[in-house]
């Protein structure tokens, strides 16, 4: 392990190295500049997201359940009550609340089909954000395997931090007797 941890040192004080770990820094703070406001976003969509998804799914499993019904139901006054039930509820608002950009939370009021429309719209942004997110950091993820592949091609074995990795796995392996069938 020490002998590891001097490789290691001596390797990151090489010019080569250096040079690597500075373009991983540089595209690391440029990464963190972009992504803190996606993040920021992201945190606001998952509270709303949260409060949309249990008025959502249960006038969603109602509907899919009395759609099942109707199906299998004979009678056609018996289908014609069902589908007058669908609709009933497709257009009873339901009464939710939902914080807003700044964190305080509304009352909100919606039909399913508008309730249907902003799930799918808040979860379509979350996505759009998650995408543009990789975007940005693949600059940074590029740099950082750079540097860590001039690290591992120049160090012959292991980092002393896998080399401590390994031991700890040997001191808090159990030895044990297991019964394959």
């Amino acid at each position: 392990k020490k002998r590891q941890g001097a490789s290691e040192a001596e390797i990151k004080n090489s010019p080569e190295y250096q040079a690597l770990d500075d373009a991983y820094k540089t595209e690391k703070e440029a990464a963190e500049e972009k992504t803190k406001p996606i993040d920021a976003q992201n945190k606001r969509l998952d509270e709303k997201l949260t409060a949309v998804t249990a008025p959502f799914t249960d006038a969603r499993s109602w509907i899919v359940a009395k759609t099942y019904q109707l199906e299998v139901t004979g009678s056609e006054s018996g289908k014609n009550s069902i589908r007058e039930a669908i609709e009933e509820r497709k257009q009873k608002k339901i009464d939710f609340e939902m914080p807003n950009d700044q964190g305080t939370k509304e009352e909100k009021s919606l039909t399913f089909p508008e309730l249907e429309a902003l799930y799918n719209s808040l979860r379509d942004e979350k996505a759009r954000l998650g995408a543009e997110r990789v975007q940005i950091t693949q600059a940074r993820d590029a740099a950082q395997k750079k540097r860590d592949e001039y690290m591992q091609d120049h160090l012959g074995g292991l980092t002393a931090e896998q080399v401590a990795g390994l031991e700890k796995k040997v001191e808090d392996f159990k030895f044990e007797i297991k019964q394959i069938n």
